[in-house]
This record gives structure tokens, sequence and C-alpha cells, in this order.
């Protein structure tokens, strides 16, 4: 009894004592936690900027002021810290930068202006800073070098839209304001671009990104979105605040102590309402749990978490720092203030391999989208991308409009056709007919293979005009249609019975790179070269970033304008079509088109200008086509086709001997060389006797040669001379055109006068599927006219162009039309394809 009366209070000393050391240890560690900061830095509008010192959390305080000693004393809305360096929003001075490597001196080393422009939010990371002005939109800089910041490009909001706040992580940008949530590309900071957006019902106020999953504040309520894929944002859920005046928000993963939260910080308005500090649980997004009120007798204006520490600028209380590791969050450190703090950063590290100022290195790893299986409350609205136009944009390498003097540019010489007055019959008005059609045809053709389906809702485009659509090498359809205000094309793909939408060709390549390049150049997609670069347009892609190699200009004196295609000669260089407006005595201007040549690592070569055609929006026919083929080490020709089909499986899309080709109105040109190749009976005749005509469709054909229809006016006999009209397919076999006349076909049986060959394919049997201006399509098999649709046996509507044809390795014949895709299914069993009928399937703006 005595030995355990003495043993006992041995343990009770010992227990006591590691209580204690566990205690102390675990204080060290709040202490500690996280503690990656030593500085902080705080904006207090009017009052300047102030450094804060956080060695010890328990014990932060102010080390440092800086007035606002700025031009016109500007006030300081909100603060970024890059390393030493110290970047503020100052209203209408723009950008502030300040060398923060003595913090009780801080020396301001610049003052960056755009004019017209009120900086409110300013974000910094990876050598690029993004600067908010609430009705102006952002404006991004290059600070690669801090001291020596460059103006990129800008991101303009749509009308009646205001923007609150941002969140910065490269290569994508999160904006929030009185519409919602827009995210931004910027893996091209000179020509970044919206690419989805949410739409909401009320003012957001502030957000927070992490872990793929994007929490939106507004008032008095919060929304959680799942952004792990950019292009596709997905509401999951959200939940009420006990606030009316919630301002800003932080999330924080404490681990098993106390799970996943945003925090959200209230002002006290001066009219009475309640403030403070809430917190919400967030362990499942697509269920929120709205907890406890931390704090409700401060207004915490701004919150930044570290780790499992969370700041909080709570104006004229200072800066508060608060231990989140458990349940109940507990203050372990304050700075008392007399100056009201507003916005609030940590100080963080710079990159110790900083990005040069003309070509920012911007990550491209999206965050991981988490897995959920969320109940959706609302449908989150999708904008397709827009083109935004900076307010300072640089100064481009040369002039780009074209010019009849310029050296450079070949120009492609033509025989002007013969003036003759014709008076076209009146067409019918296209109309949309599923299902119509049990009369007999020209040709017979069974007309149950017509399939109709639609594309999943979320994936159709409120569009009505398909520009075109093709097969890869790994038998993905891919579709392209003209994107909203004239902004990049939107992108739709097939694979097997999945579609998907993206919002431009690049966001294809980012999420298909790989594939891309196991699979090749697709024209009128994008092209591949020797060195793993993808092409769309001028720029090239390598898997991380976009490297632009020129930009559509806008000057008094013209626009000058690349198209999203682009080609790649056996040199590695690349070839891009452009049209041109340039002043001349028409009043609206003169049409000029072409290809440019330009060099990979940057500098434009060449223009080769060819002859601009009258016809093109009549027919629906491009200025200039791309073709591309593929020769297999074994002799095997592969064709991966502009104007029809690529219809091969992947394994015979191998490497191999590449050819691309340049089709004109009048000429052939296989670059690199500019020399023209002018298709057969369109050369001039005589003084008194020429043929006018012109190229219509391009293919290539199953042993890899380029094909072009075009449509011939031959002038017979001297004066009066007779006039007749002949559709002619001519394949060049590398020394010589080789020709079969088409004008038997019975898509031009109405008279080919007024009818062109506007689309043309190989499928794998061998067969060539010509469609007309009219809406028809003939197949020429086995020497013969085999099938013929019209509007009567198929849903093809009347009087409206075929504008492209593509036909899957399984021989499924897609037809583009302005008013949709439609498929037909071939004898080799394909699974039905659906026929899209884009105007039913129109989404809200």
């Amino acid at each position: 009894m005595n030995q355990r009366a003495r043993t006992w209070p041995l343990y009770a000393v010992l227990a006591l004592g590691l209580a204690g050391l566990v205690l102390t240890l675990r204080l060290v560690a709040t202490a500690r936690l996280d503690q990656r900061a030593t500085l902080a830095y705080a904006a207090a509008d009017a009052n300047g900027l102030f450094t804060l010192g956080i060695d010890s959390v328990t014990a932060p305080d102010v080390q440092g002021r800086w007035p606002a000693r700025l031009p016109a004393n500007p006030p300081v809305h909100d603060v970024a810290s890059y390393g030493l360096v110290t970047f503020a929003a100052v209203g209408e001075q723009t950008l502030g930068i300040f060398d923060a490597r003595a913090p009780d001196a801080p020396t301001l080393r610049d003052v960056v202006k755009v004019a017209d422009f009120n900086a409110i939010r300013v974000e910094v990371d990876l050598g690029l800073a993004a600067v908010l002005d609430p009705d102006k939109g952002v404006q991004l800089f290059d600070v690669g070098d801090p001291f020596l910041p460059t103006l990129l490009g800008a991101l303009s909001p749509r009308r009646d839209e205001t923007f609150a706040a941002m969140i910065l992580q490269p290569p994508l940008l999160y904006v929030v304001g009185n519409q919602g949530m827009r995210i931004a590309d910027l893996g091209d900071p000179a020509a970044p671009e919206w690419i989805s957006a949410v739409g909401a019902d009320a003012e957001i106020r502030d957000l927070d990104v992490a872990e793929g999953i994007a929490y939106l504040l507004g008032s008095d309520s919060v929304a959680i979105v799942d952004v792990g894929d950019p292009n596709e944002p997905k509401l999951l859920g959200g939940a009420n605040l006990s606030t009316k005046n919630a301002a800003s928000i932080a999330y924080v993963d404490a681990g098993a102590g106390a799970g996943k939260h945003v925090y959200i910080g209230a002002v006290m308005p001066p009219t009475g309402g309640s403030g403070g500090l809430h917190a919400v649980n967030v362990d499942d997004p697509s269920k929120p749990v709205a907890g406890q009120t931390i704090e409700d007798n401060f207004s915490f204006h701004d919150l930044v978490a570290q780790g499992r520490l969370l700041h909080g600028a709570a104006g004229l209380s200072g800066m508060r720092i608060y231990d989140v590791t458990e349940a109940t969050p507990s203050v372990l450190g304050q700075v008392n203030s007399e100056w009201a703090f507003q916005r609030l950063t940590l100080q963080r590290d710079m990159p110790k391999a900083t990005p040069t100022p003309s070509r920012p290195t911007l990550t491209a790893t999206r965050p991981a989208s988490p897995t959920f299986t969320p109940t959706l409350r609302a449908t989150a609205t999708l904008t397709p991308t827009e083109t935004t136009v900076p307010r300072d944009t640089p100064t481009p390498r040369e002039s780009a409009t074209p010019t009849a003097t310029d050296e450079r540019k070949p120009t492609e010489t033509s025989t002007p056709p013969a003036t003759i007055t014709r008076v076209r019959p009146p067409t019918p008005s296209p109309t949309v007919q599923p299902g119509r059609g049990t009369a007999t045809p020209t040709v017979p053709a069974p007309p149950d293979r017509w399939t109709i389906a639609r594309p999943p809702a979320d994936v159709a485009s409120a569009l009505d005009r398909v520009r075109g659509a093709r097969f890869d090498a790994g038998g993905t359809l891919w579709l392209r249609l003209p994107g909203t205000n004239g902004g990049d094309d939107l992108i739709i793909s097939r694979r097997g019975e999945t579609w998907r939408r993206f919002g431009n060709l690049r966001d294809v390549l980012r999420a298909r790179y790989d594939e891309i390049l196991d699979r090749g150049t697709l024209p009128d997609f994008w092209a591949v070269d020797d060195a793993g670069r993808v092409w769309v347009g001028p720029a090239h892609f390598d898997g991380v970033r976009f490297t632009p190699l020129a930009t559509n200009e806008d000057t008094p004196a013209g626009s000058f304008t690349y198209e999203p295609r682009t080609i790649i000669d056996r040199t590695g260089r690349a070839w891009v079509p452009f049209h041109a407006r340039v002043s001349c005595p028409n009043p609206a201007g003169c049409r000029k088109v072409g290809v440019r040549l330009l060099n990979p690592e940057g500098g434009v070569e060449l223009d080769l200008e060819v002859e601009p055609l009258l016809e093109a929006g009549e027919y629906g026919i491009p200025d200039v086509m791309l073709l591309h083929s593929r020769t297999q080490p074994g002799g095997t020709d592969v064709a991966d086709v502009a104007g029809g089909t690529s219809g091969f499986d992947a394994a015979t899309a191998a490497q191999g001997d590449e050819q691309s080709y340049v089709v004109t109105s009048r000429a052939l040109y296989i670059p690199p060389s500019t020399e023209p190749i002018p298709y057969p009976l369109l050369d001039e005749l005589g003084e008194t006797q020429r043929n006018a005509g012109y190229a219509t469709s391009s293919t290539v054909d199953p042993e890899g040669r380029p094909l072009v229809i075009t449509w011939v006016e031959e002038h017979v006999g001297e004066a009066p001379r007779t006039i007749q009209w002949r559709v002619m397919a001519n394949t060049w076999t590398g020394t010589e055109w080789q020709t079969q006349d088409l004008s038997t076909s019975p898509v031009f049986a109405d008279g080919l006068e007024f009818l062109r060959g506007t689309a043309v394919a190989f499928a794998p049997d061998g067969s060539l599927w010509l469609g007309s201006s009219e809406g028809e399509v003939a197949v020429w098999r086995d020497g013969a006219w085999a099938e013929h649709f019209t509007s009567d046996n198929s849903p093809l509507p009347a009087g409206q162009p075929i504008t492209g044809i593509t036909i899957s390795g399984t021989g499924t014949v897609w037809c583009v039309t302005p008013t949709g895709v439609y498929a037909y299914e071939s004898q080799t069993g394909e699974p039905p394809a659906p026929i899209i009928y884009l105007p039913f399937a129109r989404q809200s703006k």
C-alpha cells in the first residue's frame, strides 16, 4: 500500500511531464506549421502597403510601411508577392512594382500604367502577372524579369459584365463577377482565350481553386464547381451562409483533425449586420455543410491560407492568424493596427528558372479531377471561346498586309473568265426533312441506310453551320463549327458512341497531344512536324505550351487574318492560309488570299498570293485547300484528306514519307516549291479563245496522289464562239495530269452551267463519292455511277451545297452541309452513325 502510494506520484509526474512535453512539441509544431513564409504584405488602400513579420505566428509584427508615394498618391487596392518583389494594384496607375529585399525600407522600382484602366486586383505566378479592372477586364504582363515588365495580352468582359476577383494558376485564369465564373487559357499569354464559363444568378464576389474544384462566393452562399476539366466545368453543390455580407473565401485541407473546409470572411457594414469568420465543411463537395461561426465581432476583408494556417485581413483590427488543425479553430497571433488592412498576401518563392520576357514558361499540367458522384443543383452554362483584343498589342515583327510590290510574294497568274451574263434559275428553299423519301431515284439506292440521331445536349452546338468534318487515322470523327462573335471554331469529336465538345483546337491539342502525335497530320485541323510539334495556324504546341510565330492584324490600312489551318512541307516549315482586306478604290476594300510560309524558329519567309475565288461564298468553296498524304516504307500510300476521307486504320498510318499540297482556284502547289502547276483546260488558248473555270474540291486518291475537281467553261471556235461546261477530275501523277470527265454524273443532270462538284472523297473500297452544290451525292464504282442520293431518297436538304465528305475506315459516309452533318451507313455493318441537326440543339448564349 505504501509502495503503491510512493509509486503513484512518480507515474503521475511522468505522465504529466510527458503530457507537457507533447503539449510543448505541439505548440512548437503549431507555431511552425507549414510556415514557409516569413513575411506577409497587407494593402490598406490610401494608407499604403505594410510588411508584416511572421517568423513567429504567435507574435507577428509590423516591420515596415510603404506610404502611398506613387504618382498622384493612388490607393493601393491589392498586393501580390513574387520572391523579394511585391506587386501592387494601384488603381489608375495600374501596376506598382516594389523591391522588398529590405522589408523595413522597400523601394518603388516601377509603375506600369495602362491607359483607361483601373486596377483593383493583382495576381502573380510563374513569371506572369494578371491585373484586373472590374469593367475593362484583365491585362497580362510578363514579369520573368520583375523589374522589366512587358505587357503581353488582355481578356475582355462581355457586355454588361463586371469582374470582382480572380485566381491565377498558369496556364489557367479563373475570374468571377456579376455573371458567374469564366475560365481563360493562358497557354499563349500574348493571345489569351476564354474557354468556358459557369453562369450565376447573383454576383460572385470571391473564389478559391484547389484540387480541381472552384469555390465561388456570393454575398450569402457558396457554390462548388468541378473544374478538373476546365473546358467543361460542372456544378457540384452549394450551401447558404448565415451572413449576407460575405467578402472573401479560402480553402484549407486540415487533415484528419478537422477535414476540408472553406472559410468565409464577412464584413460588418456601417448600417449594421453580421460579419465575422465562418466555416463550410466540403469533405463531400456535392453536399457542403455550413458550420460554425468562428468570429462574429470582426470584419474580414481577405483570407489567405497556407498549409493549415489561415491569415485574415481584418480591417482596423489588423491581421489575425488561426490554427485550423482542430474542429474549432483557435487564434494563434494578431497584428494590431491603426490602419485598415484590406488585402493580404504571403511571401512566396520565385522559381529558380525565370521565363524570358518574350515567351513566358507556363506549365500546362491540369489539376486532376476529383472522384465524385455529384448531385447537380443547377446546370452550368458553358460559353464558347470568344476572341479578345489586347488594349496594348505588342508591335508585330513586320507588317502582315500583303501588297502587290512585296518582292517576297510570288503571285499566281490567272486568265480572267469570259464576260458572260447569266441568269440563274430560282433555288428551292433549304429545308431539313428527316426520314423523307420513298421515291425511286435516277440511280437506285437503299434509303434505309441513312440513320438519324443527335449528340448529347451537353455536346450539341448552338450554331447552325458546320465548316468541315474529318476522320483521323484512329477512326475518331472531328467536326469544326464556327465560334461566336468571330471567335475560334468550336470542335466536336465522336469516338465510337462517345461525343465530346472542345472550346477550340488548342483544347484538343492539350487533351490529345500524344494521340495526335501518333496519328499524324489531319488537314484543316492540325499538322504534325518531325520535331513533335503540332501546328494550328501560325502557332505550334510542344505538349507544354503554344508558341505563336505571327498574329492577326487590324490597321486603318486593312486587316490580315491567319486561318487555323496548316500544312508542313518536307523542310519542316509551315504553310498557313490567310485572307486580307486592303485599301483600294472599292469602298468595301479589296480581298487578298494566299498562303504564308513560316519558319518554326520564327519569321515570315514569303507569301504565296493567289487569285480569290469570286464564287467561293455562293458555293461554299474555300479559296485555298490543303492536302496531305503519307507513303509507307513498304510503298503503301495513305491519304489524309482535306476534301474527303482518311478512311484507313491506325496501323496503316505509321510514320513514312509525307507530302503536302496546296490547292488553289487555278493551280496546284507542292511545297516548298512555289511553282504553280496549272490545271488542264484552264490555260489561255489565244487572243479570241480562252477558257474559264476553277477548282471546286480536292482529295487524295488511294495511291496518295492529289485529285482536284475543276469546273470548266470551254470556249469553242472563233467569235461568235460556242460555250460548253464540263466537270473534270484531275489527278497529278508527279509528272503530268490524268483527267476524267465527270460531266455525266447524275448530280449534274440539271445542267452544268450553275452546278459545281463541291466535295469529293474516296472510300476504302476505292469508290469515289462526289457531292454537288445543289445537295446531291453520287458514287462512282466499278466504272459506273452506282448510287445517287437526293432530297427525295435521303435526308440531304435540297439546294444546299455538300461542302465536305469524309468516310470512316469501315465505310460510313459523312456529308457536311450548311445545316448539319448527315451519315450514310455502308455495307460494312458499322453501327449506325448519327445525323446532326444542329439548329435543333440551341443553347442560351
